[in-house]
């Protein structure tokens, strides 16, 4: 109770201080929008088979159940978040639940804790995303494994459908639920070896694990060709970009390459393993940032240190993994890591992140880590003659402390940001077309559903798109309005550099000598349709003379 009553708290404090939705938070919103317009989450299986869904980077179950309350509103995108602490809490006690059963009751009050205030598992829980709901049905689905693994265990009958089922709606949610049927693969291939093809435990598995993903393997095979398709494997074939912002630049997808065969056939060695160095380098550091306990500030002294305690602590769980009983379960544990980690480490070209991470920490790794804390207070008699479990629970409430004590305050919209936006809802027209840089906070897709936005990085290779490219790109696309924020930034560029600024025709108009954008020398045949009346003036919006709806703003 202590434990879900704390992260309640510190990830609604979260979710308060996002008052607005960016990047991937509105993509889910826009999503849940359209799949209500649809006719909500029962009609959307059906789009699904029907092949009329086509969304092929976000799986269906977690847009359904936004689907179910979805509407063009702000006051949408706090609801979205009070579900995701609401599944938070959820996939919480989840884990905490398969912890006690396999683990023990001390592990699974020290897990409980752990994800309470674990950084990652807080910061995706108070935003728009999957992983919560991914993190719930996949602790059944480790369960379930778990369960099928102790043949003397009561709970194995039927475990290896239920782990299917599972593992299934792990799909249904994310992509990466595809790794759930490889390491079962691999585990049981280790276990019996090639008799594993008449192994009825792989067979129920498989079975249960096709039926409850069959819609959206259907809908896959039917519209891109394969069961497993997703609109991000093909960015595990190219190049590390300086700034992956650039896959949106005009002409970017001919231009990189496409599968496996092609990359490397192009790719220098040196490149390829730069490659992988930088990957490696960058995984492990987002491996640690998982496993880390909370932190006010990212990039501060404290957040450092929580990762360096996070490196730490995985070791220990892995250490005491592989000094586990030889068996199934054994096995299935390390390849689970063996799995996530070199995968993680190949799809860093597409850009790394901790929560990538976070089904392997929350029960794999966060387990095996309370394990073995509550393994050295029952040797050493109690919780008091533990020395390890006592620094470990000092650091728990210093994080939980420095979360609340040291909390930065609410995240603020940049100056001029709600005004545009409110701009854009009320001119854009049913079948209106907005164009939007990569980089920028701004994208009201999920307030105008009616319109579509188009994302467009106007640098490729960290060079500018050439103007008339960039204007033929949008004529193409039959955009009507033109969005430039002059605060959009590359990957990795200070906000004060104004040689790292990379708004939309951003070597035509250069910043004046305040950091405003400039009102003169505009691309042929667009004109000012809204200026920023502050300075330095940080937005303008410009409408085009070809837009599919194209008349002059009043």
């Amino acid at each position: 109770m202590a434990a879900c009553a704390v992260f309640v708290a510190l990830a609604s404090l979260r979710a308060l201080h996002q008052p607005y939705p960016y990047f991937d938070d509105v993509a889910y919103l826009d999503l849940g929008n359209r799949i209500r317009a649809l006719g909500g989450p029962l009609r959307l299986w059906g789009e699904l088979v029907a092949g009329r869904f086509t969304e092929s980077n976000r799986h269906p179950l977690y847009l359904a159940l936004l689907s179910a309350f979805a509407h063009p509103d702000p006051v949408f995108h706090r609801e979205a978040q009070a579900l995701s602490v609401g599944l938070g809490l959820v996939a919480l006690i989840s884990c905490w639940w398969v912890t006690r059963r396999h683990f023990g009751r001390g592990a699974a009050a020290v897990l409980a804790l752990f994800l309470a205030a674990n950084g990652t598992f807080l910061g995706t829980a108070s935003r728009e995303t999957c992983e919560p709901l991914l993190v719930a049905v996949w602790a059944q689905a480790v369960g379930a494994i778990l369960d099928g693994a102790d043949k003397a265990s009561p709970r194995s009958r039927l475990a290896w459908w239920r782990a299917g089922f599972w593992a299934g709606l792990a799909f249904l949610t994310k992509g990466t639920g595809l790794f759930l049927p490889a390491v079962v693969g691999i585990a049981l291939v280790l276990d019996v070896g090639l008799r594993v093809v008449v192994d009825r435990r792989a067979w129920a598995f498989a079975a249960a694990y096709a039926i409850t993903g069959a819609p959206l393997w259907w809908r896959n095979l039917k519209v891109f060709g394969s069961p497993i398709y997703n609109v991000n494997s093909r960015y595990v074939w190219i190049d590390r970009l300086s700034d992956f912002a650039e896959v949106f630049a005009p002409h970017a997808q001919d231009r990189l390459p496409h599968g496996a065969l092609e990359y490397l056939a192009q790719v220098s060695p040196s490149a390829l393993l730069s490659r992988l160095g930088m990957g490696l380098a960058e995984t492990t550091f987002h491996f640690a940032d998982g496993m880390a306990l909370a932190s006010p500030r990212p990039g501060a002294p404290l957040h450092v240190f929580w990762v360096v305690v996070g490196f730490g602590s995985g070791l220990v769980a892995l250490r005491w993994l592989w000094r586990c009983e030889r068996g199934l379960a054994r096995t299935f544990h390390l390849v689970h890591v063996g799995w996530t980690y070199p995968f993680l480490v190949l799809f860093n070209a597409n850009g790394g992140s901790a929560r990538y991470f976070l089904p392997l920490v929350a029960t794999t790794l966060a387990p095996a880590l309370a394990a073995s804390l509550a393994g050295a207070a029952q040797r050493a008699g109690s919780l008091a003659r533990a020395s390890w479990a006592l620094r470990a629970g000092a650091a728990w409430a210093v994080a939980v402390v420095a979360a609340v004590a040291l909390d930065p305050g609410p995240t603020r919209p940049p100056a001029g940001f709600l005004d545009v936006e409110d701009w854009l809802v009320r001119h854009l027209r049913p079948g209106d077309v907005y164009a939007v840089d990569a980089r920028t906070h701004l994208q009201p897709r999920w307030l105008a559903p009616w319109a579509r936005q188009v994302i467009v990085s106007a640098s490729w290779r960290e060079k500018p798109v050439p103007m008339q490219e960039l204007v033929e790109y949008l004529q193409q696309e039959e955009v009507r309005f033109v969005v430039l924020d002059g605060g959009a930034i590359a990957d990795c560029a200070s906000p004060d550099d104004p040689g790292g600024r990379r708004y939309l025709f951003y070597d035509q108009l250069p910043l004046e000598a305040d950091g405003s954008l400039p009102l003169g020398q505009l691309p042929g045949g667009m004109r000012l349709a809204y200026v920023d009346a502050r300075r330095p003036r940080r937005w303008i919006v410009l409408e085009t003379e070809w837009g599919a709806s194209s008349k002059a703003v009043p």
